[in-house]
């Protein structure tokens, strides 16, 4: 019987990796909600501000999570700062009910890009 680790290898490499934005927030969306315990819920609120995707994430008790995303093909480590400092301009609009983590996500990060986004705390999907 193969490892979930071999399985999870060859569905990787079946998928082709997103090419637009568009294709990067579908798959952003699908791996946050793959990776969320299966009694939380997540969902999809209107953008605005500059904000490519809103994702709100509530906990069985209704704690709640605001992941505000921004989707790039191309994240280089000096553009992580001013792309989250137009984010964090948006986060006083999303309420005071939850906490808002910015998140930047693209094809691919390079560990110093990772650890300059977790380093001004905010998330990063790649």
């Amino acid at each position: 019987m193969p490892s979930s680790a071999a399985s999870r290898t060859v569905e990787f490499r079946e998928t082709p990796p997103p090419e637009t934005a568009a294709e990067l927030l579908r798959a952003v969306i699908d791996v946050v909600q793959q990776r969320l315990p299966a009694s939380w819920t997540l969902r999809t609120e209107d953008n605005k501000d500059g904000i490519d995707a809103v994702l709100r994430l509530t906990a069985p008790d209704g704690v709640a999570i605001v992941l505000l995303v921004q989707a790039k093909r191309l994240l280089n480590t000096r553009d992580v700062s001013p792309a989250l400092e137009s984010m964090r301009r948006a986060e006083p609009g999303w309420g005071s009910d939850a906490e808002v983590l910015p998140v930047l996500a693209a094809r691919y990060l390079a560990p110093a890009t990772r650890q300059r986004i977790a380093e001004s705390g905010a998330g990063y999907v790649d």
